[in-house]
């Protein structure tokens, strides 16, 4: 959904004081990260039968969605192949594959302190049952900016990487993204290029030192309401 088309329907409920309305606000409300306001929004619409039971689903979901949020998960895996780990397999990942069980735990938490910024830090931790030279931490900082307040949507991000590889630093890698659409009519056209600089810490990982870049250009035809055909050329380069 593009945010002319939010904007359209936002203006089109305007003021409207029924169920309906103060539902589909709310979903615009959520859809811009505004939760406090679908809260509010969804309070009114569950009032009427009609709504009570969506309202009362997306309720829990504006609940859950504001200027802080955090998941977390922990479970626990049967690996295969437990060698072939993030970004590149090290030296030996190639021999027989050994089975190991793990545990894992993983947190995202997003603060959103303006409706243009958003920071994220995502951190996952792996212990293996045997193979503890596989054990694995790994966190991944983001810091980005949107600007959709109009035809324009513009999107520029910079990530930070940090993996730890059986007690010892393995990865640090840095990586830069802008992406730019813009909405025409029956058209949406867009384009986006990022660079990520990897640096690893062990010498036998050092060869893949390097940079990858990445290219999108993509075209999207509204050719009806119910049917949307979209394009994309990719392009990548990694040199080491």
């Amino acid at each position: 959904i593009g945010r002319g088309e939010l904007d359209e329907a936002q203006t089109a409920l305007g003021s409207l004081d029924t169920p309906g309305a103060h539902f589909f606000r709310a979903v615009i409300a959520l859809r811009r990260h505004e939760g406090g306001r679908a809260e509010r929004e969804l309070e009114v619409a569950a009032r009427d039968p009609a709504y009570a039971g969506a309202s009362e689903t997306m309720l829990r979901i504006a609940r859950r969605t504001g200027r802080v949020e955090a998941q977390f998960f922990a479970g626990g895996e049967l690996d295969t192949n437990p060698q072939l780990l993030p970004d590149t397999p090290p030296t030996g990942a190639t021999a027989t594959p050994i089975t190991d069980e793990n545990g894992q735990l993983a947190m995202t938490a997003v603060g959103r302190p303006t409706p243009w910024l958003a920071i994220r830090n995502a951190i996952v931790w792996r212990k293996q049952r045997t193979l503890h030279d596989l054990d694995f931490f790994g966190e991944s900082a983001q810091v980005g900016f949107e600007d959709d307040r109009g035809p324009d949507h513009i999107a520029i991000r910079y990530d930070l990487d940090y993996d730890v590889l059986g007690g010892a630093s393995y990865l640090i890698a840095h990586r830069g993204t802008l992406r730019y659409r813009r909405e025409l009519g029956t058209w949406d056209v867009g384009a986006s290029y990022a660079i990520r600089a990897r640096d690893f810490r062990r010498t036998t990982e050092a060869a893949f030192d390097g940079h990858v870049q990445t290219g999108e250009l993509a075209a999207t035809l509204h050719a009806t309401t119910e049917l949307d055909l979209d394009g994309r050329l990719f392009g990548a380069r990694e040199v080491t």
